[in-house]
């Protein structure tokens, strides 16, 4: 928005700076002087602001004394807003943020908060919030703005397409590719019909990178078709004229079409978008050759035409040393080695290959420290200079030596190729310490998969090869370190927020330093992509980012020493040893399960107090499609025989593939605890048939009655990760024992029969307080909830697998209010609860879009994120008397001291039992399942007998005097806090 700044800076302040002369007409020539030499320091600053911001800060400062002591208020407040947009410039974020927030003061005591200038304060004010990484804090601001600007501008398209732009940039940023493109279209949609008005070239040249954002998070949203179409809409809009901007515009979108045809496996497609790329850039525009030959080159690999790929890579390999030489540890020569590295693997000349992986490795390495070419050795992390860029030559690096294993059976070679996916992995780690957002920590963890799963295969075979058991493990901690990676770090931040003993100063500061580094790492990022990327500005920002390192690393030791309890609780492995995990479970009948969905496999870690074992399962894909088609038969039961049969065989296939090898190796398996990953995560496991009967031909209650199903004779509890199990969260107990309870009343369509009957129920057995009908408003339950046991929801979920932070929860509408009754996962991520157990009665509570190593992101998932230690929720809609009866039942088995897992096992039985001929489907018992925490619930007596039972005791052995003093007031002490009946 720069060119519309300079014009309203230029148009409003002239005006203005007539003003404050004509007051001062009479005054005495001094204060003439100041102000004219106040106004005169402005204009300088004003012109030089966009080509030298330090020359124009200087001006600024020197005005602004001056502008304050002539009392020329409205260049004074500009000034700062001046300097605000000087600093953002510079992109120094530490000197940026108070100085936009002086700026928003100044000038809104200046001229208020409905004029342009406040406008503008604000926007800087906004980028300055990004810049620091308060993302979500920034995009509020953004709305606001828009909206303002609606109001005093309704006519200005520009500015609010660039307003909709910025706020589209900072989702690309969270990785939330919906909300990127809704504020995209946006952006396109103002700057269009702006377009019908002017056709200026720096307004259509916007319009066009409008577009490019677009299509560029179709692309990142893996819906390719649609990014194709919008690349060539862009090259249709494109003004037919001679200019090195349109010529490089023009040159991207071919390339970035040829890059996603080489996605969808359309070669020759790639190779004549490649081909139209390279003949506009020798015609008008000798920009990035190179990635031509990459093109090339790739396609020729995939045609298995070696010698002509090696040239190609070979010629770009040539342009990038002729053009970057100058530039040491550039990521695009270290890719150019990796190229042909990769090529070399792809025709299994592994040795070649390690060659070229080494180098791509080295120049990514700070140049004062030397890889051993002979035995492949690796730099330690501190001596990596561009980290994501070395992750995957180390772990081409760590496949070919795996490969060499596999040739020459030679061990040394999986202990090398170990050593370089865990160099990998180690830079993953340090990545997500510097991520500030849950987003860009899941989008690591999604693409980091197969690194993970190489780390797996590597420790198995050493295992094999050595006979030491401790690689199973090591395998273990693999899989652990990419799961719920995120819902860890959320866990741990809940707990860090409820110890009171730590100031907020120091979180504060921490985010800073954070912030910062991740800032300037992603300006080294960005500025390396360019053709003729700025030298001096790079060493500048990695200087930057080496200070702000040094900066953490002294952070760090400080805070061990002076907040030991935060450090460990933010900083302390999440690991658990298998020691440990033996420690915690009771007998050999216990078995911790745990599986990681892998590309070419499925790993299934079993553990129990005696021994431990890893199973691979190489079928991967016909387990895959019977979970799918099991999931459809459970949520949309089909009522005849054969459909019944289709069920039993389907069944007991994916637990003879899934768990027959476990249940073989721990036979007196009663006990499971299972972290699923993958497609499992959408799988009750207490319907898998163990042993199938297939003698019932003709009555379709009889034969599902008869089937062995696992819950039969195993109690099953699920988790998100062993690090999250076995976290020690600091929470304190909550207030009031027993259960709220939450049954909204809807009409029509939305009836939903016996929710309330559930909550009603919940309550008398358990104590506690109920919101039925109207009462149950989602205001209600924001207000109550936090400090009961047990959470109880019966009310109509709804999942939203493309945006999961807009799953919701159905209460009953305020009275006479505006309010939404929609309460939305992004609502429940951002509260603090502290109870043991949500009951989720609400349809699709379970269900979502499945994340790798993050599990489904559902309602459940919020409420973990949330606080509750464990919770109960549904996986698909089940009649609403069914739901009450099991839970119900599973509150009497609760209240009787049962685990939340055996209560749930006990009242799913308890269904199957009493259940008439025509709800013996699994469909109608298998859609609650308990995740996290299975420990007891101490649900205590209502608070009435409570009191009975004290001025009984009391009664006896105290006087009437003390009786009167003490006793009564004590005791109203107790019902108060422990709160009001159901």
């Amino acid at each position: 928005m720069p060119h519309r700044l300079i014009c309203i800076y230029k148009f409003s302040l002239i005006i203005a700076f007539f003003l404050p002369t004509q007051c001062y007409s009479q005054t005495n020539n001094a204060i003439k002087e100041d102000s004219a030499k106040g106004s005169t320091l402005f204009w300088k600053g004003i012109s030089l602001v966009y080509d030298s911001p330090d020359s124009a800060i200087s001006c600024f400062s020197k005005a602004q004394p001056l502008l304050k002591k002539t009392k020329q208020d409205f260049l004074y407040a500009a000034s700062w807003n001046g300097l605000s947009l000087c600093y953002n410039l510079l992109e120094d974020i530490q000197a940026t943020f108070p100085i936009a927030q002086k700026a928003l003061e100044e000038v809104k005591k200046s001229v208020g908060d409905e004029h342009f200038l406040y406008i503008d304060a604000q926007i800087n004010y906004a980028k300055s919030l990004r810049d620091k990484g308060q993302s979500h804090d920034a995009i509020s601001l953004y709305q606001t703005i828009i909206k303002k600007a609606k109001h005093l501008y309704p006519e200005d398209l520009v500015t609010l397409a660039t307003l909709y732009n910025n706020i589209g940039g900072i989702y690309t940023e969270l990785g939330d590719y919906e909300e990127c493109i809704r504020y995209f279209s946006q952006a396109v949609e103002n700057q269009d019909e702006h377009l019908k008005e002017s056709k200026a070239y720096e307004d259509t040249i916007s319009f066009i990178n409008f577009n490019i954002n677009l299509a560029n998070t179709y692309w990142r949203k893996k819906e390719l078709s649609q990014a194709l179409s919008k690349y060539k809409q862009i090259i249709s809009f494109i003004p037919n004229r001679n200019s090195y901007t349109i010529a490089t515009v023009k040159i991207d979108c071919y390339y970035d079409m040829a890059q996603i045809f080489l996605d969808q496996n359309i070669n020759d497609s790639a190779l004549i978008s490649a081909i139209k790329a390279d003949k506009i850039q020798r015609k008008d525009n000798p920009y990035r050759p190179q990635i031509y030959y990459d093109i090339i080159g790739e396609v020729h690999k995939r045609d298995k035409d070696y010698s002509s790929a090696y040239e190609a890579f070979a010629q770009a390999f040539a342009l990038r040393k002729e053009n970057l030489r100058y530039l040491p540890n550039h990521p695009s020569i270290a890719r150019s080695y990796m190229d042909i590295g990769r090529l070399f693997f792809a025709k299994k000349d592994y040795d070649k290959a390690l060659n070229y992986l080494n180098q791509s490795i080295q120049w990514l390495t700070d140049t004062t420290y030397l890889i051993d070419q002979t035995t492949g050795h690796l730099p330690p992390l501190d001596k990596i200079v561009n980290h994501d860029d070395a992750i995957l030559p180390l772990y081409y690096k760590a496949k070919s030596h795996e490969r060499l294993f596999t040739q020459e059976r030679d061990k040394n070679e999986l202990f090398i190729g170990l050593s370089a996916v865990e160099l990998a992995i180690q830079i993953i780690q340090k990545m997500r310490n510097f991520f500030t957002d849950e987003e860009s920590m899941i989008r690591l963890t999604d693409h980091s998969n197969q690194i993970f799963e190489l780390a797996i295969e590597l420790c198995i075979k050493l295992s094999e090869n050595t006979n030491d058991d401790s690689f199973i493990e090591k395998a273990l901690k693999f899989a652990e370190q990419n799961k719920s990676i995120a819902l860890l770090n959320s866990t741990r931040t809940n707990s860090i927020k409820l110890d009171a003993s730590l100031p907020d100063s120091v979180l504060l500061k921490e985010k800073e330093i954070i912030n910062e580094i991740s800032f300037y790492s992603q300006k080294v990022y960005t500025e390396l992509q360019k053709p003729n990327a700025n030298r001096e500005q790079i060493k500048k920002w990695r200087k930057k980012i080496f200070l702000g390192e040094e900066q953490h690393r002294k952070f760090l030791i400080q805070l061990e020493h002076s907040f030991p309890r935060y450090y460990q609780l933010k900083y302390q492995d999440a690991h658990i040893s298998f020691q440990e995990i033996r420690r915690n479970l009771e007998s050999d009948t216990k078995v911790i399960l745990e599986f990681f969905w892998g590309d070419s496999a499925v790993y299934a870690f079993a553990i129990n107090s005696r021994g431990s074992r890893v199973f691979k399962l190489t079928n991967i894909n016909i387990i895959k499609d019977d979970v799918s088609a099991l999931m459809t038969l459970l949520k949309e039961p089909i009522h005849n025989i054969n459909a019944a049969h289709n069920f039993g065989d389907i069944s007991h296939r994916v637990f003879t593939n899934l768990l027959s090898p476990v249940f073989n190796e721990f036979p007196k398996t009663t006990n499971l605890i299972i972290i699923p990953d993958g497609p499992l995560c959408t799988l009750p496991f207490e319907v898998l048939i163990k042993t199938i009967n297939n003698q019932e031909t003709q009555n379709i209650a009889r034969y599902y009655r008869s089937q062995l199903y696992l819950i039969k004779e195993v109690v099953i509890s699920y988790d998100y990760s062993l690090a999250l199990r076995y976290y020690k969260r600091h929470v304190p107990s909550p207030k009031i024992n027993g259960v709220i309870g939450f049954g909204p009343q809807y009409s029509g369509e939305l009836s939903l029969t016996g929710n309330q009957s559930q909550i009603e129920r919940a309550v008398n057995l358990l104590n506690g307080e109920s919101y039925l009908g109207s009462s149950a408003t989602k205001k209600n339950f924001k207000e109550s909830t936090s400090q009961y046991q047990i959470i109880h929801l019966a009310a109509h979920g709804i999942a939203d697998k493309d945006r999961p932070l807009f799953a919701k929860i159905l209460f009953s509408k305020e009275p006479d209010s505006s309010i939404n009754p929609m309460l939305y996962a992004y609502e429940i991520y951002n509260l603090e609860l502290t109870a043991e157990l949500a009951v989720l009665s609400a349809c699709e509570a379970d269900v979502g879009n499945f994340q790798r190593g993050e599990g489904v992101f559902s309602l459940a998932r919020a409420f973990k994120y949330a606080g509750c230690n464990s919770i109960i929720s549904s996986k698909w809609q089940v009649e609403g008397n069914v739901a009450g009866k099991i839970l119900e039942s599973f509150y009497k088995h609760l209240k009787n001291g049962e685990t939340k897992s055996r209560a749930l096992f006990k009242a799913k039985r308890d269904f199957i039992a009493q259940a008439s001929p025509d709800q013996l489907h699994p469909h109608f018992w298998a859609t609650f399942t308990q995740i996290g925490d299975e420990t007891p619930i101490n649900v205590k007596p209502k608070t009435g007998v409570i009191l009975v039972i004290l001025l009984l005791t009391s009664s006896l052995f105290i006087g009437g005097y003390i009786f009167r003093k003490t006793i009564i007031p004590e005791a109203k002490g107790l019902r108060d806090g422990i709160g009001k009946q159901g």
